[in-house]
């Protein structure tokens, strides 16, 4: 939230304080409600649509997840429908140990390409097991399509073409094609359900959410609800510990959609005279295709739509920045730019915001020719424009790194001066950026669990014309493991910066910084 100042309580609970102490735990205590109520002021829209919400369906949601939501709301209107209490519908689930998966392939699943054939013999050919202990059989499957590597499991597919610079211009086109609301159509357009609720009663209440929610404005909370129910109900098929577990119905859903998509692009490659398969990603894909040709893909996606029954979204692109399929900057417009992975500005609250002035310099880079060492030497006087649009300017905070330290974990600045080296243990949670004067910060870890090293394990160490196989014995060593480091930043220093301080001038290490820029642009360029 970039507050001001990061603090750690100071002192252990229970400890017999000072005054002096007492006076550092009051400022502590002042320091956290303010953060409490930056924090309250971010989340009050959530807040707000979690007491409307509560209000409307008479279930507190005030402090519930995005599952927790899906959980309670789906789980009132099923049980409700079903007859039996909530409480009772939460025990019910489907448990699974043999699926033959040529049982739950859709019949309209047809490929004309060996190369995709092959992939519908494997599905039609694999059997899934899995046992109490937790087990369960991994499907994995890749094959190259028109030069594109593709990779199938019991997810979503996906392939990559090439990391590069795609644009349409009057003979080409970058044109992207997403299946809308991809996992709640393929389950209730097909009578897909969770074998213990009833198929009728399941897809009603699955689908009267979704022709619901359209009804809503974004804005509305109801909306916002209704997605969240919409797009949590596939993962509950997952969970053994929920009312909508399923293994038969979660691979329905995603074995058939890999195959669907495939299908989809199969159509696009056959049908027209230039066809490049950018990527293809769970729901969707994206293809480089000759703008003439533009008919035809509209053309295949109403077949599909026809098919399928769920509706395709397209949109032309004017520019695609593609690392790899789940890190790009697809420029639509100039008024709509997605910015995916690590290229992303502004991410939510609950991400990581570190090293923001990185996607600012590689956005400059990439859409307004701007080299990143203006950029990231400009910043701390300037907003940035993308488009017209305004990129707040967070001053030093955009070049600051969050470090947050798990369990045992210890973070420490390491101060060399001429009496020696000096360990500063530091709190749990602390800020910095690269400086050129600063010092090293060391992560301390604790030990590995002491090693017990046999006798067997020395003899191996020995020639085989040293070991007597007589001499293995069954004495065990126990040897005391030692305290593991890492370098934070390795190879540069670090100004700790839990606490404001204005400067003039930051001694902010440019070359770092440019570093981690050229880390995001160079994978494209080559």
């Amino acid at each position: 939230m970039r507050m001001d100042n990061i603090q750690d309580l100071p002192y252990k609970p229970g400890t017999i304080l000072k005054d002096v102490e007492m006076d550092e735990i009051i400022m502590y205590c002042r320091n956290d409600l303010d953060a409490t109520d930056e924090f309250f002021k971010l989340s009050n829209k959530h807040i707000k649509i979690r007491e409307f919400y509560s209000n409307l369906e008479g279930i507190n949601l005030i402090n519930a997840s995005e599952t927790k939501i899906a959980k309670e709301v789906f789980g009132k209107y099923l049980s409700k429908d079903m007859g039996i209490s909530y409480k009772d519908l939460k025990l019910k689930r489907t448990n699974r140990y043999h699926i033959d998966i040529k049982d739950i392939i859709f019949p309209y699943i047809k490929f004309n390409d060996p190369v995709n054939q092959r992939l519908l013999d494997f599905f039609n050919n694999f059997v899934w097991k899995s046992n109490d202990e937790g087990y369960s059989s991994k499907i994995a499957y890749s094959n190259s399509y028109v030069n594109v590597n593709r990779e199938y499991g019991e997810g979503g597919l996906h392939s990559f073409s090439k990391a590069g610079i795609y644009e349409s211009n009057d003979e080409y086109m970058v044109y992207d094609l997403d299946f809308a609301s991809y996992y709640p159509h393929l389950s209730f357009k097909n009578k897909l359900h969770p074998k213990h609720i009833p198929e009728k009663i399941f897809s009603n209440k699955y689908e009267g959410f979704y022709t619901e929610r359209k009804t809503y404005p974004k804005s509305d909370p109801r909306n916002y609800v209704l997605k969240i129910i919409l797009n949590s109900s596939y993962g509950l098929s997952k969970d053994k510990y929920a009312f909508l577990y399923d293994p038969k119905w979660q691979l329905a859903i995603t074995i058939n959609g890999q195959l669907l998509l495939t299908m989809l692009t199969e159509w696009v490659v056959e049908r027209t005279s230039y066809c490049k398969i950018l990527f293809e990603n769970t729901d969707g894909a994206a293809f480089v295709i000759k703008r003439s040709e533009k008919h035809l893909v509209d053309k295949i996606c109403q077949e599909m739509e026809q098919l399928s029954g769920i509706a395709l979204e397209a949109q032309e692109c004017q520019k695609l920045i593609m690392r790899d399929v789940n890190n790009y900057i697809n420029v639509i417009d100039n008024d709509n730019i997605k910015f995916k992975g690590v290229y992303e500005i502004d991410r939510d609250y609950h991400k990581n915001h570190s090293k923001r002035i990185v996607s600012l310099a590689v956005a400059n880079y990439f859409i307004n020719n701007i080299e990143p060492s203006d950029t990231i030497k400009d910043h701390m006087n300037n907003s940035q424009y993308i488009f017209g649009k305004e990129y707040k300017n967070y001053g030093i905070y955009d070049y600051c790194i969050g470090n947050k330290s798990k369990g045992s974990n210890i973070l420490n600045e390491r101060i060399v001066s001429k009496e020696g080296v000096k360990y500063n243990e530091l709190g749990k949670v602390n800020r910095y950026y690269v400086s050129n004067k600063g010092n090293k910060l060391i992560k301390k870890m604790s030990p590995l669990e002491k090693n017990t090293i046999t006798e067997t394990d020395k003899l191996r160490e020995l020639t085989p014309t040293q070991v007597n196989i007589f001499d293995f014995i069954e004495d065990n060593t126990l040897v005391e493991a030692k305290d593991r480091e890492s370098e934070i930043e390795a190879g540069y220093k670090c100004t700790l910066f839990n606490i404001y301080q204005k400067e003039k001038e930051y001694d902010l290490n440019y070359k770092y910084y440019f570093n981690e820029i050229n880390k995001l642009i160079k994978p494209i360029i080559q």
